[in-house]
């Protein structure tokens, strides 16, 4: 396993679950989310699959940019991704910058996301 190819191929599907387009096509979500996806949120709250899914889609106005990429390889077919996240409004009025961690597990030759979390940092 070519640590540096999978870092990059990891770090691709991370952020594209930050882009709007990503963000509000359930069939994508599907794709990249694991049946038992499941995920800390940074208010503490968790959630499944399908209420992730819904809250996305119905999501405005925000931008996530990233930064940090650290991956560590668990097992043979699950990858531990860390990294920065700064989430703001369309506007730009205000900034949420959180440290994540998500989960991807290896089903046949697709990468799914099974666990996400967010921590704010303060």
């Amino acid at each position: 396993m070519d640590l540096k190819l999978l870092t990059e191929s990891l770090r691709k599907l991370e952020i594209s679950l930050h882009q709007p387009e990503t963000r509000k096509d359930v069939s994508m979500l599907n794709k990249l989310l694991a049946d038992e996806f499941f995920e800390i949120g940074k208010s503490g709250k968790l959630w499944t699959k399908s209420e992730i899914i819904k809250d996305l889609t119905n999501e405005t106005g925000t931008e996530i940019t990233s930064t940090d990429f650290s991956v560590s390889v668990l097992s043979e077919n699950i990858v531990l991704i860390t990294y920065t996240a700064h989430q703001s409004s369309k506007a730009g009025s205000s900034v949420i910058t959180s440290k994540r961690s998500s989960i991807w597990k290896l089903f046949g030759n697709e990468w799914k996301m099974i666990f996400h979390q967010g921590t704010p940092v303060i």
